[in-house]
């Protein structure tokens, strides 16, 4: 029962995680150029893609958390750990978004914003390139410190 109570749990919060992540960065690219245009559609899609592989990596976490808490009868502590853990990752995607404009705006001679809304392909992709390898290799770095939160008893040996 446990296994069919922490598959729905994920797949909710993963179904919640996606959509709410989209809306939010829709709405800010929506601010850059509305319509957006082809530029804009690629870099919502990748950071949709970015947030999506985070979610991936933070979910194996969330589902050991659930099980452990689970076999303890601590049936709150393995929703709360779970909720705890695809929330962090949540708020982790946007601010890695948000500070990747921040630094692309940096290294790149021109106003990102301003290229994006003519629609700069060259931008949005190199934009979207750092958003998606950086998720790659970020993300099991965020999982090893996440995983210390789980309480797991030390070992005897």
């Amino acid at each position: 029962m446990s296994s069919v109570l922490n598959l729905s749990l994920i797949t909710v919060l993963g179904i919640l995680y996606i959509f709410t992540y989209s809306q939010l960065v829709g709405n800010y690219l929506e601010r850059i150029a509305k319509p957006k245009n082809m530029a804009l559609l690629i870099l919502y899609f990748s950071a949709i893609l970015s947030a999506g592989i985070n979610l991936y990596h933070i979910s194996e976490i969330a589902e050991n958390a659930f099980i452990f808490f689970m076999d303890k009868n601590e049936v709150i502590k393995a929703i709360l750990y779970a909720f705890g853990f695809v929330s962090g990752m949540w708020f982790f995607s946007f601010a890695f978004f948000m500070v990747s404009f921040i630094l692309v705006s940096m290294l790149t001679p021109r106003d990102e914003k301003s290229e994006l809304a003519m629609g700069s392909i060259e931008i949005a992709g190199l934009h979207s390139t750092i958003l998606i390898v950086l998720s790659f290799v970020i993300a099991p770095a965020l999982i090893s410190i996440a995983s210390q939160f789980i309480p797991y008893p030390d070992m005897p040996f």
